[in-house]
This record gives structure tokens, C-alpha cells and sequence, in this order.
């Protein structure tokens, strides 16, 4: 099973973290870092979602674009401008795309200020660009805002020269509806104008921090809001929504942060989530216990790209709903008279050249 930036189970260097632990999700991660890195915290726990890039007029779409799988994570093949294509990944937890310090140098793109980037529960700054053109396929986004920020490498706490360098976010996103289909193995770009898919589930959605949040709830029981994100794999449950419902512990692993404060990661197995009309059964989960002061906040929850995977989705950045078409993981149905479309491989580093 994949989780996330790790690649398989097993210990390995969780950034910050003193103690290194097994089966991590890139959730957790992401979400130890920004609690417990040297950062101020904001007087308000929003930012104001930044601008988004414009479609080139004319334009014609849809447009398909065939993307594979880096460790769970939906990936694509981008270009900034007329450089090198690159391989891009997904997210919908940051409201600007992210590059870099490699292809920033590399590609000769400076810094030109500063930006707020909220990270998990917290905002950090980050160098901001100059606004960038983004060709996806036959999509081409002006204008489209950059930070550079080396995520990865900020995670992992090394360098790490076989990940992808550039994040597409909200920010190119949410130009156009957005359909992902797991089993055809693409993304589709259609008019932001086109109508969502008859007979799906229809799953709302909010704008907080430029960023997309769901409700969902756990095993019939507690109700939870959560950030839904493209960029992570995993589900991190709100410790106020786990620990109340006594979960069967899998593992429990102890986590020190640099500060000396004790933390306990608990893994689970839900009985069933439910985002809006959608259901899915058996699904391992995370949730956190430990410091009651100046550590995570018990509120916060992700739901990774995982439990859309199970689904055909097609996200209406407008209308600010998710359509899920109840196929996935193998199970698309298929037109008589074809043949089903070959499944690829989810690659360790790089989609093949």
C-alpha cells in the first residue's frame, strides 16, 4: 500500500520529527512539520486565496492529459513557459503551484516578494515568482502564480533528487472543471461552464484558506470537517472525532518532536467514511494523541487523494461541488465492443520518459 512520499512501510527520517516510525502517511508528515517547525503563527488562521492564472482564448476543450501514479500521488507531465516539461503533481492544499529551488534556478525564474502558504494548520512564507504561463497537454494557463518552496525535501528533511519539483494547485486547477478518472488513467480539462455527470453523488464543498474542505463521518458516528487533498495519501482523522468512538488500535507509535514533547500516532481501520452521499467501507486511518498545549490541532482531519481514486470525480471549482461516479480501482465499465483500457503501473520515482 502506498503512503505517500515513503513509497512502502517501513522507518524512515520524518523531517523534523527525533524518532523515526513506520507505516507514516505524507498526511502526518505534512502535518508534524508544519505544527512543530520554527514558524510564527498567523493572527488569523485564513489566508485570502490567491489569484488564479487565466486560459489562453480559444482554446479548445475539453483537453485530455494521461497522468500515472508517484507514490499515490496523481502525476502529470507540465511545462513552465517554453522549458523542459517536468513532471507535476497534483494538489488542492495549496492555493498557489509550487516549484523548486532546482527548476527555479534552473529554469532562471527569481523571486519577486513573498507569499503566505498555509500549510496543515499553520501559514508559513515562502519566495513568490512572477506570474508564470503553464502548458498542461493543449491547456495553457497565463499568469498563473508560483511560490518556490522545496516540499519534498522539506518533509523528508534531505534532499531528494528523484522527486518531482512542481506542484499544480488551485491556483491552475481551478481554471476549469476538472475530471480524474483512475481507471483510463487521465485527467480531463472541460469548460468551467460544462454540467457535472447525471446520476453522480454530489459532494459540496468549501473555500477556506484557498483551500478545499469536506465534511465526512466515521463509522456512522461523529461528524468531522477535513482538508480534502489531491497531494496527500492517507486519511488523518480529527482526534476529536477518533478517540471518542475507541477505535481497535493496529499500531501505536511514539513520536518526539525537537521540543521534547510526546506524542502518540494511532493507526485504525474504519468500519465505514462518508463524504456527502459516497461510502467507503475498511479503510485505514491516523489520528494523534499527546500535548494538550501549543502542539496539533485536535480539530484537523485530511482526506487524501486515495478515497477519490475509488471514484470517477470531476471537481466544479464554481459551483464548489465534486461529482463521484462509482467506479474505480479496476471497475469501470466498459462500452460494448472495447476492450478494457490496460492499467498502468505506479511508479517509484518517474512516470517512463
Amino acid at each position: 500500500m502506498d503512503i505517500g512520499f515513503g513509497g512502502t512501510y517501513g522507518k524512515q527520517h520524518v523531517g523534523r520529527l527525533v524518532k523515526t516510525i513506520g507505516a507514516l502517511t505524507i498526511a502526518l508528515v505534512l502535518f508534524f512539520e508544519a505544527t512543530h517547525a520554527s514558524i510564527a503563527k498567523p493572527k488569523s488562521s485564513t489566508v485570502e486565496p490567491m489569484p488564479h492564472g487565466n486560459p489562453v482564448a480559444g482554446t479548445k476543450l475539453p483537453v485530455f492529459v494521461p497522468f500515472d501514479l508517484w507514490n499515490g500521488l496523481i502525476a502529470l507531465r507540465a511545462t513552465i513557459g517554453t522549458n523542459t516539461p517536468q513532471i507535476a503533481l497534483l494538489t488542492t492544499s495549496f492555493p498557489v503551484n509550487l516549484i523548486n529551488t532546482t527548476i527555479a534556478v534552473n529554469f532562471k525564474i527569481p523571486s519577486v516578494g513573498e507569499t503566505s502558504l498555509p500549510v496543515m494548520d499553520q501559514i508559513i512564507k515562502a519566495p513568490s515568482t512572477g506570474m508564470q504561463t503553464v502548458h498542461i497537454g493543449d491547456l495553457t494557463i497565463e499568469k498563473a502564480p508560483f511560490a518556490i518552496f522545496n516540499l519534498i525535501d522539506y518533509l523528508e528533511a534531505k534532499s531528494n533528487t528523484d522527486a518531482p519539483g512542481l506542484w499544480l494547485s488551485l491556483s491552475t486547477l481551478g481554471v476549469n472543471m476538472v475530471t480524474i478518472d483512475p481507471v483510463a488513467h487521465m485527467v480531463t480539462f472541460h469548460a468551467p461552464t460544462d454540467t457535472l455527470p447525471a446520476h453522480a453523488m454530489i459532494i459540496p464543498f468549501q473555500w477556506k484558506d484557498g483551500r478545499i474542505w469536506v465534511k465526512a463521518k466515521v463509522d456512522g458516528k461523529k461528524t468531522f470537517e477535513a482538508l480534502l487533498d489531491l497531494g496527500t495519501t492517507g486519511i488523518l482523522l480529527p482526534t476529536i472525532a477518533a478517540a471518542p468512538l475507541r477505535l481497535k488500535p493496529l499500531e501505536i507509535s511514539d513520536v518526539v518532536d525537537t521540543s521534547g514533547r510526546s506524542y502518540q500516532m494511532i493507526s485504525v481501520q474504519m468500519s465505514k467514511l462518508e463524504i456527502g452521499k459516497s461510502k467507503l467501507e475498511n479503510l485505514p486511518a491516523y489520528y494523534v494523541i499527546g500535548e494538550k498545549k501549543g502542539g496539533f490541532d485536535p480539530k484537523f482531519g485530511i482526506i487524501g487523494a486515495d478515497y477519490l481514486l475509488h471514484f470517477r470525480a470531476t471537481i466544479d471549482f464554481s459551483k464548489h461541488e465534486i461529482a463521484l461516479e462509482p467506479y474505480g480501482l479496476g471497475s469501470a465499465p466498459q462500452t460494448p465492443g472495447t476492450s478494457p483500457k490496460p492499467q498502468k503501473r505506479d511508479f517509484s520515482q518517474h512516470p517512463a520518459k
